[in-house]
């Protein structure tokens, strides 16, 4: 099943968590800032139309995440102080 809403993605970066935003449907949801927790915010991912991710840059935090998310083919992926 797939959301047909273009849908804006908002992640907040820590050493331990991804912390995502998902617009506008206001769904909020925390992954593991790792291997395993990347993977399955991409699988949470592919029932939504993403337009566009903003992650917010920490320290190189937001690298592995970001890689992972345009290599999956998440073209529109901006970084924010």
């Amino acid at each position: 099943m797939t959301n047909h809403q273009d849908t804006y993605v908002g992640i907040d970066v820590s050493e331990g968590t991804l912390d995502v935003c998902l617009y506008p449907m206001d769904v909020l949801r925390s992954f593991e800032n790792n291997n395993a927790g990347i993977a399955a915010l991409i699988k949470y991912f592919k029932p939504y139309d993403i337009v566009k991710v903003v992650i917010e840059a920490t320290g190189n935090l937001e690298y592995e995440c970001a890689y992972a998310l345009q290599s999956k083919g998440y073209q529109n992926v901006n970084y924010v102080k």
